[in-house]
């Protein structure tokens, strides 16, 4: 009878023991869950931060191109203002030698 109960207390502390590392791989792997799920979430905000960002580079981005295209527009009209200018003033000074020119050449006669 002694070597049942032996056995038996030995079938029952194994158990025990059995419920106690169960128990404990229940507890890790609920805080291990619990530290991925952080994890996660520290993540997922990480990555909205990281995507705010982008949207503020790209905004800023689309901002600048479009004034440099402003710029480049703006130049190019200044650009043709200073040519027509210049076209008028040579054509005035040809307008102005050649009426010169006349009353130089009408004088000699």
């Amino acid at each position: 009878m002694e070597d049942v109960m032996f056995g038996l207390r030995a079938y029952l502390a194994a158990g025990a023991v059995g419920l106690l590392v169960a128990g404990g791989l229940w507890l890790y792997h609920t805080a291990y869950k619990a530290g991925v799920e952080a994890e996660a979430e520290r993540v997922q905000e990480a990555t909205e931060r990281l995507n705010e960002q982008l949207r503020r580079a790209e905004a800023a981005r689309r901002e600048a191109t479009e004034a440099f295209l402003r710029a480049q527009r703006e130049r190019a009209e200044i650009e043709r203002r200073l040519s027509d200018e210049a076209s008028e003033d040579s054509n005035a000074d040809r307008r102005s030698f050649g009426a010169d020119s006349v009353r130089r050449i009408d004088s000699i006669r």
